[in-house]
């Protein structure tokens, strides 16, 4: 006859009460039980304070049961052997699975599991790398428990572009005196310049966010365009003593032509030229009177009537102070 020590006859009959109260509701006597196996189960499996405790589960193994291939312990497993079936005649072991915890990474969808309780520690006991920038929804430091198991991370990046953009160059006209009236030419000839843009650019998920300018820097200065108009008077047509008249028009700011026309009007060019009703004299057709008058305040006091240089000049500036009238 079989003989069962004091023992296992208590653990035996421990067993048959599980079974028993399993099949039925269970009674605040066998959650009392469970309560106590539950801590003792806690207690063995030694969990650190960074981990969260799940609820476990109870494997009962009666009397002829055996256990099915090794109960290991892992990452994602701890086993704890309350009664070994290999050391008495029935056996309890209890199985703690860590949360499993779904993962929407960028444009990724992925599980993991783990019994960490920070998220970034979830994170990085499943092997998921994170960036400085990135940005976790529920955040690093948020424990248990995280709604619907649900850690969304969002990819950012940020990084400096660059882009160059021309500088227009400027232009500049300058009045060339020596250059004839109605011309230009290129004296310097404009060049555009070149600057670099520096923008902070931030994505998320490879969708560019932002973009601010952070810092302009010139490459190329530009160079001004220098453009000379020339404003050197221009005489069209009829005129002699044309150096003269364009000396004296100069001086006094005057259109050429009109001394040209003038003299034509007048004497037809000839200095000596002789009016007797006046008598009118020279190339513009002086009194005596009025040439004396004119070439002195014009600064050519003394001047022969007869001189065409000096009647050019005298002309000019009697045409810009207003003696217009008197022709």
């Amino acid at each position: 006859m079989l003989k069962i020590s004091k023992f296992n006859y208590l653990l035996i009959l421990f067993f048959l009460i599980t079974a028993v109260l399993s099949v039925a509701h269970k009674s605040e006597a066998q959650d009392s039980i469970d309560t106590y196996l539950q801590g003792r189960a806690i207690q063995i499996a030694n969990f650190n304070e960074d981990e969260l405790i799940p609820k476990p589960e109870f494997h009962y193994i009666l009397p002829g049961e055996r256990l099915i291939g090794e109960l290991v312990n892992s990452r994602t497993t701890k086993t704890v052997k309350i009664f070994d079936p290999h050391l008495s005649i029935a056996g309890l072991v209890v199985v703690f699975e860590a949360p499993k915890y779904t993962i929407m990474d960028g444009k990724k969808q992925y599980e993991i599991s783990s019994f960490k309780g920070r998220v970034e520690d979830i994170l990085k006991d499943g092997g998921v790398e994170l960036a400085n920038e990135d940005v976790i929804s529920p955040t690093r430091g948020t424990h248990e428990p995280v709604a619907d198991n649900l850690i969304k991370i969002t990819r950012v990046s940020i990084a400096q572009i660059d882009e160059f953009q021309p500088v227009p160059y400027q232009i500049k006209k300058i009045d060339d005196p020596t250059l004839d009236q109605g011309k230009t030419t290129v004296a310097t000839k404009g060049q555009n310049g070149k600057k670099q843009l520096t923008y902070s650019v931030r994505r998320e998920d490879g969708v560019e966010i932002s973009r601010i300018l952070v810092k302009t820097s010139t490459i190329t200065e530009s160079v001004t365009e220098i453009v000379k108009i020339g404003t050197k008077p221009v005489i069209i047509g009829w005129c002699k003593y044309n150096d003269d008249v364009i000396a004296a028009s100069i001086k006094n700011n005057l259109d050429p032509n009109k001394l040209c026309a003038l003299m034509k009007k007048e004497s037809n060019g000839h200095p000596d030229s002789v009016n007797p009703a006046g008598p009118y004299i020279g190339l513009f057709q002086y009194t005596e009177g009025f040439w004396a008058d004119a070439a002195k305040k014009a600064g050519f006091a003394g001047a022969s009537i007869y001189d065409a240089r000096s009647q050019i000049f005298v002309t000019a500036w009697a045409l810009t102070h207003g003696y217009a009238g008197r022709w």
